[in-house]
């Protein structure tokens, strides 16, 4: 692999058994790195845009070329402004919140009901239940 300094990594998986054999699904990871500095294989507008990753301030935007930049950035000030995207981003987080919780407690009583099933034990499952 190249350096961690490079600020793109085009990367594909190889056997670990044998370096030579590449596991060739067509699938190739690419990794962009904001803090690279070895800009050699990358075009200005990409280097911008992972500066723009890493600060995001509208000082670099107005001095930037890059007319997809400038929409990006006008794109994620009506966001962060948009009460509504707001409320529509906690809606969200409450609701991957909801189904993560939901899986543990499938999780808790697939294993349960395993326990009781190959064990032949007596179990008790306790629930409480949080407002």
């Amino acid at each position: 692999m190249r350096s961690k300094s490079d600020g793109l990594l085009r990367v594909v998986v190889h056997c670990k058994e044998d370096k030579n054999l590449e596991l060739e699904d067509g699938a190739v990871r690419i990794f962009l790195n904001t803090r690279g500095t070895n800009h050699e294989d990358i075009s200005l507008e990409l280097r911008e845009f992972l500066s723009y990753i890493e600060s995001p301030e509208g000082e670099f935007v107005k001095n930037s070329n890059s007319d997809r930049l400038k929409k990006i950035h006008a794109c994620v000030n009506r966001i962060k402004s948009s009460e509504e995207a707001g409320v529509k981003y906690m809606q969200k987080v409450v609701w991957l919140a909801t189904r993560f919780v939901m899986k543990m407690v499938s999780l808790v009583l697939f294993f349960a009901l395993w326990i009781i099933n190959t064990k032949r034990q007596k179990f008790t499952l306790f629930m409480c239940k949080t407002t």
